[in-house]
């Protein structure tokens, strides 16, 4: 299991038994999954659904999805997911959430720097980029946050809980880090 440490998170990857939290604090609300491209689950069972399947899967192909977890009181907040992998050219795309309860406080911006870190670092790729909802101002927020870099706009590119959507791309290069 991968686990990634921050100040003040820790990143792990999913077991079965966080459904209850990930449905609660973000998976059966609207004002988190306004953006995303899957719709809020109705009920936990469609959350444990969901975990199951991403427990089955994590590591496959290279997929990871990491649960973000506050240190000071286990609370599991949000995920980071590698939402596609073009291991030809050493890629790889990442998708994140974090519950509305915890918007504004730096924790996606602090999670998703971590992650890059340990992608360009421990894992070996070149590039990691993100895309948003250009509708969606503070999710480009925590990818500069995070050190990346915007790149251009996407027109009609996406498709989300919004419809179709302009997709802004950022990304960073291993090559940015800095020693």
């Amino acid at each position: 299991m991968t686990e990634i440490k921050t100040d003040r998170l820790y990143l792990r990857n999913f077991v079965l038994s966080d459904y209850k939290m990930m449905y609660k604090n973000w998976a059966g609300d609207d004002r988190a999954t306004k953006y995303l491209s899957w719709k809020t689950h109705p009920s936990e069972d469609a959350t444990l659904k969901r975990v199951a399947d991403i427990v089955k899967s994590n590591g496959k192909c290279g997929i990871n999805n990491w649960g973000i977890f506050k240190s000071d009181d286990d609370e599991l907040i949000g995920e980071i997911s590698a939402v596609n992998i073009y291991p030809e050219i050493k890629t790889i795309e990442l998708g994140y959430v974090l519950g509305h309860d915890w918007w504004g406080e730096g924790y996606m911006s602090e999670a998703l720097q971590a992650v890059i870190h340990f992608l360009l670092t421990e894992k070996r790729y070149n590039r990691v980029e993100c895309h948003h909802d250009t509708r969606n101002e503070a999710s480009g927020a925590v990818m500069k946050h995070s050190g990346m870099v915007y790149e251009g706009t996407l027109r009609q590119r996406g498709r989300n809980n919004q419809g179709i959507c302009d997709e802004a791309i950022y990304s960073v290069l291993k090559s940015d880090l800095k020693d």
